[in-house]
């Protein structure tokens, strides 16, 4: 796969659809071209982008995010209120993505991105990899910076 075409799609569009190895359709939008739906989940590949959405955390809450399975969606209050989605009392969803695949995709994007899944006919890239999020049990966990941790679904 051409990680660099992609990559120009995405930033010449501010979106990219993709259909995976098990006939999902999603998108990854921009962050600034986005307009906030209460499922949309921000993905990051690396810690280092945690700090730009959800400010300084506790070691326990960077911890639990760095070693959790990619499986794992968390809630947390966000420093940026400008993304914050409808009737979520100020928190955002966020997921860390360590699928080899994925995290590669995601890092050559160079940004945190914004994930939807969404139903369509049309996509603009195809690849045999399942993206984690859509693929089995699904759990999800509330974190606060100062250590707090509530399980929302498991």
């Amino acid at each position: 796969m051409d990680f660099n075409n992609i990559k120009e799609i995405f930033k010449n569009k501010g979106e990219l659809t993709i259909h995976d190895g098990k006939d999902h359709v999603f998108q990854f939008i921009k962050l600034q071209h986005w307009h906030p739906a209460e499922e949309d989940i921000l993905l990051i590949h690396e810690m280092f982008q945690l700090k730009g959405l959800v400010g300084n955390f506790s070691e326990v809450a960077l911890d639990i995010i760095e070693f959790s399975p990619d499986k794992l969606i968390f809630h947390s209050p966000s420093m940026v209120k400008s993304i914050n989605a409808p009737n979520s009392n100020g928190f955002i969803k966020f997921a860390l993505i360590k699928h080899p695949f994925w995290n590669k995709l995601l890092f050559h994007l160079r940004e945190v991105v914004v994930f939807r899944a969404m139903e369509s006919s049309s996509w603009q890239v195809e690849t045999q990899e399942i993206f984690p999020l859509l693929e089995g049990k699904i759990k999800e966990m509330q974190l606060n910076a100062e250590g707090g941790v509530k399980i929302l679904k498991g």
